[in-house]
């Protein structure tokens, strides 16, 4: 669910131990990544599920729970030690740092590398701290690549449109479409076109 608060949309989730809780979009942006969705799968407190069923909770959700009340103190700061400079962006700094901090956990959370990892590859230098951070590279990267697809996407875009608006000027009043236009295209052109509202051209 969306709301705007100080003019910025934010999304509301519902936590379990904080009530309703505001996440910044940029949040939002890195809980979207398959980085962060794989904390869904990795229990807090390890192998004790096992034994205790109801110790179900995940890094998933205490990592959201980490930001959001990292943020609240960062507020109580700004509000109560205005000399101290504190901004909207440190402020959102402070929330994805606690959103993050978790990132570079393994399966069963510290049995994975306080067990697992010297069990099995004693020489690894296997640290949460360095998978956190290949796992944020990989966020960056992919951000930049989706949008650099989406730059090509829209050039594209705008290659066609040129094509056919060349295209309509050399038949006049044309309403052909160039075969190969997707579909937002077409409705586009018809709606321009009047096609699409039953309107014409024909009192230019």
């Amino acid at each position: 669910m969306t709301f705007i608060h100080d003019n910025t949309t934010v999304l509301i989730f519902n936590d379990p131990i904080h009530g309703t809780i505001l996440v910044h979009p940029l949040c939002v942006k890195i809980i979207n990544t398959s980085q962060f969705q794989r904390l869904r799968q990795i229990k807090q407190l390890g192998c004790c599920y096992f034994i205790y069923p109801g110790a179900s909770h995940n890094r998933f959700e205490h990592s959201i729970g980490v930001s959001h009340l990292a943020g609240r103190f960062a507020r109580t700061l700004k509000e109560r030690q205005p000399e101290l400079g504190i901004t909207d962006t440190d402020i959102l700094c402070v929330e994805i740092a606690g959103l993050c901090h978790d990132l570079g956990h393994g399966p069963f959370s510290h049995l994975f590398d306080g067990r697992f990892i010297p069990k099995t590859n004693p020489k690894a230098n296997w640290k949460k701290q360095l998978q956190q951070q290949e796992l944020i590279r990989q966020m960056i990267n992919r951000q930049d690549q989706q949008r650099q697809e989406e730059m090509e996407r829209r050039k594209e875009e705008m290659e066609r449109h040129k094509e056919e608006i060349e295209a309509q000027r050399r038949n006049g009043k044309t309403r052909t479409i160039t075969p190969g236009r997707n579909g937002k295209t077409r409705a586009l052109t018809h709606a321009r076109n009047g096609q699409a509202n039953g309107f014409s051209n024909h009192a230019d």
